[in-house]
Parts: structure tokens; sequence; C-alpha cells
């Protein structure tokens, strides 16, 4: 659609603005209210090649990890990735999310608390998500923290980079 977006931090929660190309406006500022985590302190967001769909991952200050899905109206379909319990900073870069190109297929990567595998989860091209969460052969010799994805533009593959706590 053309259509560009905004999401930032508001102090406690997730706001966001539209922007409309043709008029050459930006909407009001509007709450998320779909999210209901701390205050968040990393985001990444992805848009959906095939369509007007966007995924909007977030660590926030208890490194709990959610995602959240624009369907192209508002933001919602919350999923709980891990329920992070100490906070660490280094776990609040743990999540990242990218589109299969063709498919329309959204992964979602992330790792949890005191664990060296990497998770992930999917969102269908129909905007719902698998109940199934997987795990990747890729285990660190440390905690994981920091994870990178990239969607390759002409194919399903998707890139993952991951970071463990043994070079830092």
């Amino acid at each position: 659609s053309g259509t560009g977006m905004v999401v930032w931090n508001n102090g406690t929660g997730l706001s966001y603005m539209t922007f409309n190309p043709v008029t050459g406006t930006w909407s009001a500022a509007a709450t998320i209210s779909a999210y209901t985590g701390a205050e968040p302190q990393r985001m990444q967001i992805a848009s959906n090649p095939n369509g007007d769909g966007m995924v909007l991952v977030i660590s926030d200050a208890n490194a709990s990890d959610r995602a959240l899905v624009w369907d192209g109206n508002s933001w919602g379909n919350p999923q709980t990735l891990d329920s992070g319990t100490n906070g660490e900073y280094y776990q609040k870069l743990g999540v990242s999310v990218a589109y299969e190109s063709q498919s329309g297929r959204a992964l979602v990567f992330y790792v949890k608390d005191n664990t060296s595998t990497l998770f992930y989860k999917i969102l269908g091209s129909n905007g719902v998500w698998d109940t199934t969460e997987y795990n990747t052969p890729f285990s660190a010799p440390g905690q994981t923290y920091a994870i990178v994805t990239a969607s390759d533009p002409g194919s399903n593959r998707i890139a993952v980079g991951a970071i463990d706590l043994t070079v830092i």
C-alpha cells in the first residue's frame, strides 16, 4: 500500500503513527493496546513483502520477548515468546524477525534465560501463529545474547546470525 509507519517507546508502552503517501500526512499518535509488557527496550519490525502485514518484536525491561502483528489496520495477535526473569541487559538483544519472501510467513527467533539454544515461532501467511515452539540446531558454547535476521528477496531463505557471551 505504500503506507509508512513509525513505532516508539512512549515511556510505559508502545505508540505508533502511520504515513499516508497519497495525502503526505501522518496520523495522530495511537497507543498499541495489545502490548502488555514492561517498558520496551529493543524493537524490530519486519514487513510482509506480499501484503500490508508486519510483525513487531519487543524485548522489555524484564528481558521478556513478545511479538505483535499488524494486519494492515491495527496491532494485535500478541505472542509471548519468552518470559524473562532476570532482566540482564544482554538478553534484550535476543529477539529478531524476518519474513520468507515468497511464502509470506514470518519467523521470529529468540533466546530464553540461561540457554544456548535458539528458538523460533512461525506466523503463517494467514496471520495465525503456529502453536509449536521450534528450536534450531544452533547451540552456542555460552548463553546466546544477540540475534540478527535477514530475508533473501528471491526465496524463502532467512539468514540468522547469533552471538554468545563467550565473545564479550
